[in-house]
């Protein structure tokens, strides 16, 4: 996934997407909070395999369900003969395609991730740095309290919300952080003059001493 398709899903261009994206991590966190996630993955195999156990010797046992099911005469020996049939019958070189897109998919995602990381801690913008210590700072100081189920769900709910809100409202925005850009560069600005000042004032009264 680029930058720019991330940027599409988290401002709700396609919206039947994006929540359909949101939606589902909702689940997993929940789920994750309240069951164990070995659990979940053997209670499904369990009662898949157990189900398909039963109804697969079931139907081979008695031929008539196989062929009632199938709508043919012709009762075949597996009911899932079909579908492992056409599994079988995929090429090797589609299943190395499919696995070579979700690889590329993965590793484009983390070189991506790993250069914004880069770019932040070696403070390629001073602004975008700073916009992320106070995150990390305030990240930091809440783990303390609240549990990280809770700030993952604070996360995810920000990210859905938060960029969709600041390009709504881009403009006002924008007038509001310059007017504080401003300010402040007039308060550095004096600040930088009195210092200077005082600088000054101590190099002329050490000479005159």
């Amino acid at each position: 996934m680029t930058k720019a398709e991330l940027l599409e899903l988290l401002l709700w261009e396609w919206p039947a997407r994006s929540g359909g994206v949101f939606a589902g991590l909702l689940t997993i966190l929940y789920v994750n909070v309240r069951y164990s996630w070995l659990a979940v993955l053997s209670s499904i195999l369990t009662l898949a395999i157990g189900v398909n156990l039963i109804y697969v010797t079931f139907a081979q046992r008695v031929p008539w369900a196989t062929s009632v099911s199938s709508g043919s005469d012709d009762a075949s020996p597996h009911p899932y003969q079909r579908l492992l049939d056409a599994m079988r019958d995929n090429t090797a070189s589609d299943a190395k395609s499919k696995h070579q897109r979700a690889i590329s998919t993965f590793v484009s995602a983390f070189h991506h991730v790993s250069v914004e990381l880069k770019s932040i801690v070696l403070i390629e913008s001073n602004e975008k740095s700073l916009i992320c210590f106070f995150l990390f700072y305030v990240t930091w100081r809440l783990a303390a309290l609240l549990s990280t189920h809770t700030l993952l769900l604070v996360a995810l709910i920000s990210a859905f919300t938060l960029p969709k809100l600041y390009y709504t409202n881009q403009e006002l925005i924008e007038t509001k952080r310059n007017h504080v850009r401003q300010c402040l560069d007039r308060q550095w600005s004096n600040l930088k003059a009195k210092s200077t000042a005082t600088t000054d004032q101590v190099r002329q009264r050490s000479r005159r001493l």
